[in-house]
């Protein structure tokens, strides 16, 4: 049965980007700092996030959206829009992991996200980052009005995703 190989929602989809990202950054030099932000220490909270972003045909993933390989290609952005939100969050400081499938990571700490956010960020017993809105209501992902003052266009959405029940702890 062809496009049955790998069936996830949005949260294991992107639970298993995050695992790989944190897996490829823990095992990677260090990253030059092009946003010109001071070096992270050890005293940070380093929080990873997943940016989702929109899609050519404006096709949106939705919680119940099960990805294939026979509709991939619905919610695949531009490779300018890739281009343009990888290059916004590297010049804000971020480290930027590669775009894979409709997303690319990104890993800073704390303050960093807030800035950039324009929210408060918490950091959960779990480790994971919660979005603090305006109106003091908590959410693992920002989208639409929350990305407002983001580049026009080129994100979905935000989300920290849920750190892995395996592995080492070290990872986060």
């Amino acid at each position: 049965m062809r496009g049955t190989f790998l069936n996830l929602n949005i949260a294991g989809f992107l639970s298993l980007l995050l695992l790989i990202t944190c897996t490829n950054y823990l095992h990677s030099s260090p990253a030059p700092n092009p946003g010109g932000q001071p070096p992270m220490t050890n005293d940070q909270h380093v929080l990873s996030a997943q940016i989702i972003i929109r899609s050519i045909n404006g096709d949106k993933i939705e919680p119940d959206t099960v990805l294939t390989s026979e509709n991939i290609h619905n919610f695949t952005p531009s490779t300018e829009s890739i281009n343009n939100a990888t290059t916004f969050f590297k010049e804000k400081g971020f480290l930027v992991g590669n775009f894979v499938g409709i997303s690319f990571s990104i890993t800073g700490p704390t303050e960093l996200f807030e800035a950039v956010m324009k929210v408060k960020v918490k950091i959960e017993a779990n480790k994971r980052g919660t979005f603090i809105r305006n109106d003091g209501s908590e959410t693992a992902t920002l989208e639409g009005d929350a990305l407002t003052h983001l580049p026009h266009g080129l994100v979905e959405s935000i989300a920290f995703a849920e750190p892995p029940e395996f592995g080492p702890e070290s990872f986060f």
